[in-house]
């Protein structure tokens, strides 16, 4: 069926089966079948493979074709793992403008920092629900990733590390920020973030509970 269509240019192939009455869900398996069919896509520019299992040798097959893709959401998938998406993706298929990587069990500061150095064009990125993550994953993208518009990282740990201002740099770029439900983000992480984003238009501070009136002050300025 896939291959019946050349043209298409986005594919979006999640295997989220279960009842949501119970809560009961699985991960269907992506196959080498639906791997060849998609890289014979050569227009295909935005690959959705969320809430799926795959190993790194299928995304090796994906990287190995070169495609031009622009956007990537990998949300709450199992199977594949850093050395995958870093060694074998992003290194061939740097020119993202949207990634979400929401739901990754191995994602960690370090992890994040890596991926964003090739990743010069990136537009949007989104990172929610990766607990391992701080300030440090934050400020990264925002320095390596000099086009960056919107960063989305609720439910991780912004505010748990503090960075150095030394190690600041400006991004005139970044105007949305979603950090909902992070309890470590206080004033001062608050007052940092505004900072060094000159041009911010919202950010997101739901449920922050030690987010208090002086980091509201900052940002009324």
């Amino acid at each position: 069926m896939i291959r019946e269509r050349p043209g298409l240019g986005s594919l979006a192939a999640s295997c989220l089966h279960g009842l949501f009455i119970n809560r009961v869900f699985t991960w269907g398996n992506v196959t080498l079948e639906l791997i060849d069919a998609s890289v014979s896509l050569r227009g295909l520019t935005c690959f959705d493979l969320s809430y799926s299992h795959f190993s790194d040798e299928l995304l090796s097959v994906v990287a190995e074709e070169g495609l031009s893709l622009r956007e990537l959401s990998l949300r709450g998938c199992q199977g594949y793992g850093y050395g995958g998406i870093s060694f074998f993706f992003l290194r061939k298929c740097n020119n993202m403008q949207y990634f979400d990587l929401q739901l990754s069990r191995f994602l960690d500061d370090r992890c994040v920092i890596e991926l964003s150095l090739p990743l010069g064009s990136l537009n949007i990125v989104k990172l929610s629900e990766n607990e391992k993550l701080t300030d440090l994953s934050l400020f990264a993208i925002m320095q390596n990733c000099p086009l960056i518009t919107e960063i989305k990282m609720e439910r991780t740990n912004v505010g748990k590390k503090k960075v150095k201002e030394n190690c600041l740099v400006v991004n005139s770029n970044v105007k949305f920020f979603y950090l909902a439900h992070n309890s470590s983000l206080n004033d001062g992480s608050v007052k940092m973030i505004a900072s060094v984003c000159p041009n911010m238009e919202m950010i997101d501070l739901r449920c922050c509970e030690s987010v208090l009136e002086g980091a509201l002050k900052v940002l009324r300025k």
